[in-house]
């Protein structure tokens, strides 16, 4: 199922199920959406900052993964790489960007397809 609405996702809980959020960090509502889920205030801060260096940053409420894909959007240069973060736990996904990378998209249209991963950890 796939949620859109602040308010849906306020009501979310673990027992519902993974969730899994996908914003770009420079939309002017993601304070509301990331306000929505339990992040601490690392996680919260690391999945806006402007700028981010590729490593994985883990504590007792989960991952945090900085990573950076070869850029295949038309017109733009594969050397120009995209930043994505991601802040996973067991039941919540929580990923930020502010450029498309296609194999984010190819993976949400395989999940609203039934398919692909059905864990955050198989993700």
């Amino acid at each position: 199922e796939q949620l859109t609405e602040k308010s849906a996702i306020k009501q979310w809980k673990p027992s519902d199920g993974v969730l899994w959020l996908h914003l770009d960090y420079c939309q002017d509502d993601i304070e509301q959406y990331l306000a929505a889920v339990p992040l601490n205030e690392f996680a919260h801060d690391a999945l806006i900052a402007d700028e981010t260096r590729p490593r994985i940053v883990s504590d007792d409420s989960g991952h945090l993964l900085f990573l950076r894909g070869v850029n295949l959007n038309p017109a733009d240069s594969p050397d120009d790489m995209v930043s994505i973060r991601v802040f996973v736990s067991e039941q919540l996904i929580v990923s930020t960007r502010h450029r498309r990378l296609l194999s984010v998209n190819a993976l949400a249209e395989s999940l609203r397809k039934g398919k692909g991963p059905s864990t955050t950890s198989a993700l």
